[in-house]
């Protein structure tokens, strides 16, 4: 599917729950891709505002001050499937159900291996709740 157009693909359904939240719009590139075709698609937030805005969440004020990143990362394999989807190291299925979202959660673990097409959708809406 190529880095860049799977890139794009995932920004635009993504980036109008990060980007209000406090992430930068997805970044992505051929540069990104490994031997395989892979992609990484990587969502930054400031570590200070993200702690003020999501105290709540467990990546919240872990590191220190002055600079940092907090990063979603979502991973599509070469074939177009979602390969992993982690805030900052952490699951974002370990993370919803850290904050009760217990039914996002298990959908969100549903996604690995799905279609981006089907799988965006489902990560799409269980961020846009955690990231209320």
């Amino acid at each position: 599917m190529g880095a860049v157009r799977t890139g794009r693909l995932v920004s635009a359904v993504l980036d109008p729950v990060l980007v209000p939240a406090g992430f930068q719009a997805g970044q992505y590139g051929e540069g990104g891709d490994d031997r395989d075709g892979d992609a990484q698609i990587i969502f930054c937030a400031g570590h200070e505002e993200f702690s003020i805005r999501h105290s709540r969440l467990p990546q919240a004020n872990q590191q220190e001050p002055g600079g940092t990143c907090v990063d979603l990362v979502v991973e599509v394999r070469a074939d177009g499937t979602l390969a992993g989807l982690d805030l900052e190291g952490t699951s974002i299925e370990e993370t919803l159900r850290h904050v009760g979202l217990t039914a996002d959660s298990e959908a969100v673990a549903k996604v690995e291996g799905l279609s981006m097409t089907k799988g965006l959708p489902v990560i799409e809406a269980a961020l846009r709740r955690l990231f209320v």
